[in-house]
């Protein structure tokens, strides 16, 4: 009776901490977006930004990686996972 009780301890101890490192992934993702979109907004509001589409395009394709699940934040850049 000993023996199970502190294997199911365990069990929930260990599937208590995937769910919250879940968790903590899901708002890094959402954060990580969010910060993307902010520093974006720049580019998108001056004009004399918005008249060079490389930079524009370039910001574009920042923020669509940042919230797009297939790709992962490395430091730098996002890459695809």
């Amino acid at each position: 009776m000993q023996k199970s009780l502190i294997y199911i301890l365990i069990i929930l101890v260990v599937g208590s901490f995937l769910s919250l490192t879940l968790r903590m992934n899901k708002l890094d993702r959402k954060l990580t977006c969010i910060h993307t979109e902010i520093t974006a907004l720049p580019v998108l509001l001056s004009p004399e930004l918005r008249a060079n589409q490389d930079a524009l395009q370039k910001q574009m394709d920042l923020v669509a990686s940042a919230c797009y699940k297939g790709y992962i934040f490395s430091g730098e850049s996002f890459v695809p996972k």
